[in-house]
Formats: C-alpha cells, structure tokens, sequence
C-alpha cells in the first residue's frame, strides 16, 4: 500500500544506564561501557500494518567514546520485550506480541551527543 510507511507511529522510552567499566587514555579521551533497563510505551505500527497500542520492558547495552572536545559517539543495541494492542477491521481489540522490538533490536543506535 502507497503510504504505508509515513505515519510509523511515536514511542517514549525511559532507561536507567548504569556505567560499567571505563577506560580513560593519556589523550584525555576516554571510553564507557553502559547496560541498563528501561520501559517503553507509545502508539505504533506493528509488523502486520495495524496501529495500535504499545508497551514493553526494554534493555540497553553498549559504548561511548569520549573526545577531548565536548562531544561525544555512541553505539548500542536496544531490545524491547512487550505487546501490541489494536483493533481489527471489525473492530475487537487484539493482544498480539510487538515482533518489531526484536526485529528492530537486532540493528545498532548510533548517537552522537554535544555538552555545552
């Protein structure tokens, strides 16, 4: 379907990083490890087309370089564990397993982040 992709849908996520190793060189640059967990909602598409209501528990684990200048890269994998609630075209409610976190999961976030 032609449009099919425009409106995927909006997600709020909250993570708890919790820093577990660091390795600081004689540049002062540095790099952090980070893995925490977290809690996702949000109103969404699922694998098959339909929009509906989405909540899952969710995880984060990766790194952080750090460079000298107040920037810095990131790369993690996020995978979320939840449900997908929709109607169908005959309008009951459906509870279905949100397959798109794990799908999605399997591809890295890439952030770059800049401190004042």
């Amino acid at each position: 379907i032609e449009g099919d992709y425009i409106y995927p849908g909006v997600s709020a996520d909250a993570v708890y990083l919790f820093q577990i190793g660091r390795k600081d060189f004689l540049s002062g640059e540095a790099i952090r490890f980070f893995a925490g967990p977290g809690a996702v909602a949000g109103y969404v598409r699922n694998c098959r087309g339909q929009f509906g209501v989405m909540a899952s528990l969710t995880g984060c684990v990766g790194f952080e370089y750090l460079f000298k200048v107040p920037v810095s890269f990131s790369l993690s994998l996020e995978p979320n564990l939840g449900i997908h609630l929709y109607r169908d075209r005959f309008g009951y409610m459906n509870m279905d397993f949100y397959e798109a976190g794990l799908i999605y999961s399997a591809f890295p976030h890439f952030g770059i982040r800049y401190w004042f």
